[in-house]
């Protein structure tokens, strides 16, 4: 039932398109293209994998909303990380006590979200 839901959402959503667009076919690349890609897009991918079978896992055993706290303040915790050390050439934005006072509080959130069932 869960694929079958965006199945029709997805055929539908392309059908609204005109013949043209939709029949468009763009090649797949060639191995050698795939080969060449930067490191970062596959992990990227991988990553992409993790997550969606984690939260495929994880929902419904502790709940959707602790679920998604747990997706949000991993986000937000990356996300300063990667503003504080400049990775993946991001400008560099200093971490500071605000930001990370921040950041623990939502994580302290998620933390009251599971002592409170």
């Amino acid at each position: 039932m869960n694929f079958l839901v965006p199945t029709c959402d997805i055929d539908s959503w392309t059908l609204s398109y005109p013949p043209e667009i939709v029949s468009a076919h763009t090649p797949w690349p060639y191995w050698a293209a795939l080969s060449a890609a930067p490191r970062r897009v596959w992990g990227g991918g991988l990553l992409g994998i993790v997550y969606l079978w984690s939260t495929v896992v994880v929902a419904p055993r502790v709940g959707v909303a602790v679920t998604l706290g747990l997706v949000v303040a991993g986000q937000i915790v990356s996300s300063l990380l990667i503003d504080h050390l400049g990775v993946l050439g991001a400008p560099i934005h200093p971490a500071t006590l605000g930001h990370m006072m921040g950041a623990m509080l939502v994580v302290a959130g998620v933390l009251l979200m599971t002592a409170f069932k």
